[in-house]
């Protein structure tokens, strides 16, 4: 039952800037749902108060035993030829850091109150100013307490994002998650930034050649395609531990594939939507979503023009033209 709750809650976080405001800019509205509705925390509490119950249920019924460090491993057995080799894996969850464990609201009001559009030097400027200003230290509401709750059950936390390594980010990300609060143990070999495109390009090529992956197969052609910036470093995640959650607040953050050439507008928007059915049995099980109105790959998959067009009035219309 918990599924089409939060499906229908995420749904009505999108649309709820709505209503009684026709002539009013709907960004400022989502934002402001998203900083100051309690509707929005509450959301935010009900994913990871979902996501604590089910990360402590499968450390509960799952066999797993622990290392020197204290993190809970998992026996992956491997085969090489007629032989099996025992591999001890870390168990972990996989989070996205932006709008999924830091809330980064304060660098959208400030575009909105400039009236400036998105800008990567003032995303730069501001990713510098939240790495060394305290108050800018904002956390998504319940994302630290399940990850502190997810490491004392011995559960390793790895963060990937799509922020680079550019220009002092990542020391940056690590102030911000000190400043937070989370468990700081081994912390640098867990966040997992992006390297830049050609970086990323070289290191998926090379990794393919180390797993003698070809570059036309299924994974060789989803690495290269690197859709969401991210799918070389899930690879290494998945290859180096035994994952049993995810969290962002995109498609994109979650090992889904959906081909980069599908067109945009009702082709891709129906793509998306058919993923999300395929994967039903795993949201709110160990695919968690958090709310997201104001950016992400929903909105780029709209179409460049009219997307309006897009939305659905049940007949409605047709009905009061006919009165």
């Amino acid at each position: 039952m918990r599924i089409p709750r939060v499906a229908g809650l995420i749904v009505a976080a999108i649309l709820l800037c709505a209503p009684g405001a026709v002539a009013e800019d709907q960004g400022p509205l989502a934002l402001l749902w998203l900083q100051k509705s309690a509707e929005a925390r509450a959301l935010c509490k009900l994913v990871y108060n979902t996501a604590t119950r089910a990360v402590a249920e499968r450390v509960r019924l799952s066999n797993y035993g622990r290392n020197e460090k204290g993190q809970l491993v998992s026996r992956v057995f491997t085969r090489i030829g007629t032989k099996y080799r025992e591999d001890l894996r870390p168990v972990a969850v996989v989070m996205d850091l932006d709008e999924t464990v830091l809330d980064n609201s304060p660098f959208e009001a400030y575009l909105v109150k400039a009236g400036k559009g998105f800008d990567d030097s003032i995303w730069r400027a501001f990713v510098r100013f939240q790495g060394s200003e305290p108050r800018a230290h904002r956390a998504i509401p319940g994302a630290v307490d399940f990850i502190r709750t997810a490491e004392a059950l011995g559960v390793t936390v790895i963060y990937i994002s799509n922020r680079d390594t550019q220009e002092g980010q990542f020391d940056a990300v690590l102030r911000i998650l000190k400043g937070i609060g989370v468990g700081e143990a081994d912390l640098a070999n867990r966040v997992l930034l992006h390297l830049g495109k050609e970086e990323e390009k070289a290191a998926a090529l090379k990794l393919l050649g180390e797993l003698g992956l070809a570059q036309d197969g299924p994974v060789g052609r989803a690495l290269l395609a690197n859709q969401s910036k991210k799918e070389r470093r899930r690879l290494i995640t998945q290859l180096q531990y035994h994952v049993i959650g995810w969290f962002g607040d995109d498609l994109n953050d979650f090992p889904i594939f959906i081909p980069k050439d599908t067109a945009k507008g009702p082709p891709m928007l129906e793509a998306r939507s058919e993923a999300v059915s395929a994967y039903s049995g795993h949201w709110g099980t160990d695919f968690f979503v958090l709310p997201n109105p104001i950016y992400g790959s929903w909105r780029s998959s709209l179409p460049d023009k009219d997307s309006e067009a897009l939305l659905e009035d049940a007949g409605f219309g047709e009905f009061m033209r006919g009165k």
